[in-house]
């Protein structure tokens, strides 16, 4: 239930703030630019970008399985592939890229329709979960208590003004 009462509150602040809750493309180019935010703040070194980033893309997992109707506690996979003996951030992103490459390759491959339209539901499902899942290692490996994390991103989210689009 953690990450369901989270994915609805993204949910109900991209209802409330106007902001895309159709166009599954849409959010696959955020995830993408996330992804390139957390290997900018590795080659920085700035840990309070790295976290943020991390968290940035677990929030838009949660807000992709709140659009596709799904409980982001059954969806996550807390059994991904194992990053083999880490001894660097830089480990753990072949694997993160990996899902994040295969998203928008589902996305590619897909009909594009609209979220409620959409086909290949079930690979969008597992790279997804296995990106959660990847989200979750990071934030055990940086040392950091991922629903705090989560819950500040949230929070600083609803009680934005500005209105950022793509």
């Amino acid at each position: 239930m953690i990450y369901y009462k989270l994915q609805q509150r993204i949910y109900e602040n991209k209802v409330r703030r106007n902001f895309n809750i159709t166009d599954v493309g849409k959010e696959v180019i955020l995830i993408c630019e996330e992804f390139g935010e957390l290997c900018d703040a590795y080659l920085i070194n700035n840990k309070l970008e790295i976290v943020d980033a991390i968290g940035d893309l677990m929030v838009y997992c949660l807000g992709l399985s709140a659009m596709f109707k799904w409980n982001a506690d059954e969806t996550i996979n807390p059994k991904v592939e194992s990053v083999k003996n880490p001894t660097s951030l830089e480990n753990f992103f072949p694997y993160v890229g990996r899902e994040v490459g295969m998203i928008a390759k589902t996305f590619k491959k897909s009909n594009k329709q609209m979220v409620d339209q959409i086909d290949n539901r079930d690979k969008f499902s597992t790279h997804i979960g296995n990106l959660m899942g990847y989200c979750s290692m990071l934030f055990d490996y940086v040392k950091v208590d991922e629903i705090s994390v989560l819950e500040d991103i949230v929070r600083n989210n609803e009680g934005r003004t500005h209105q950022g689009k793509i």
